[in-house]
């Protein structure tokens, strides 16, 4: 039995992965949504994103959030 660190929630991205950075691509995957739709939502100001050394990154535990909650 994993712990519940470990275990991944219905949205993929386990507790423990909730501190990490994905790339739109992912976001998408997570989402089920296409990755123009995920360009969307960040200019809306609907999908938090940090940028480094000129990559747009997406924090995980955004993600799962706007998975579990849908988008407001």
């Amino acid at each position: 039995m994993q712990s519940s660190t470990a275990r991944k929630a219905d949205n993929g991205i386990s507790a423990a992965e909730g501190n990490r950075l994905l790339k739109a691509a992912e976001v998408a995957d997570v989402l089920r949504i296409g990755v123009r739709t995920v360009w969307k939502l960040r200019a809306a100001g609907k999908l938090p994103s940090v940028s480094i050394l000129g990559a747009t990154r997406f924090p995980a535990a955004d993600v799962a959030r706007i998975a579990r909650e849908g988008v407001s």
